[in-house]
């Protein structure tokens, strides 16, 4: 009888674990999904802004060309849709101007 109770204690509590390390894994998921969507969006938003800047004032700095690039490529990384792509590309072809603002 004891033997029984001991393997009951035992597989009760072995489920628990179980059951722990599946909730764990799975609210680990989401949250890993939600700092990845955040992410995208910081991208994103990073990357308009500085085109958008960049745009405006109508020529782009060699560190501004430099940076560009970085934010590019991370959102480039992150499989972004293509709208970057046109900005981005409107960005680089603005006049270079040397020495940095």
């Amino acid at each position: 009888m004891a033997d029984y109770i001991v393997k009951t204690f035992i597989g009760l509590a072995c489920a628990g674990v179980f059951g722990f390390c599946v909730e764990y894994i799975k609210r680990s998921i989401i949250k890993q999904k939600v700092i990845e969507q955040e992410i995208k969006a910081l991208a994103h938003d990073a990357l308009f802004r500085f085109c958008r800047y960049i745009m405006e004032q109508g020529y782009i700095t060699e560190s501004q060309h430099e940076n560009l690039e970085y934010l590019y490529k991370g959102y480039k990384g992150l499989k972004l849709n293509g709208t970057g792509d046109r900005i981005y590309n409107e960005c680089r072809n603005k006049p270079l101007k040397s020495g940095d603002l």
